[in-house]
């Protein structure tokens, strides 16, 4: 029989270390492609305002 939701939430350690691994290796990805695509901007308005 399945343990009932309402008796709280139960956690496996392992489960919740592979969640946060993924989820922190998201996060550093999307925070290279922002850093990436603005750079890539700011190099494009700096060339154009001393050419």
């Amino acid at each position: 029989m399945g343990r009932s939701i309402k008796k709280g939430p139960y956690v496996d350690a392992n489960l919740e270390e592979k969640v946060v691994a993924i989820n922190g290796a998201v996060v550093a990805q999307s925070l290279q492609i922002l850093w990436d695509t603005l750079l890539q901007y700011t190099t494009v308005i700096n060339s154009s305002l001393f050419m």
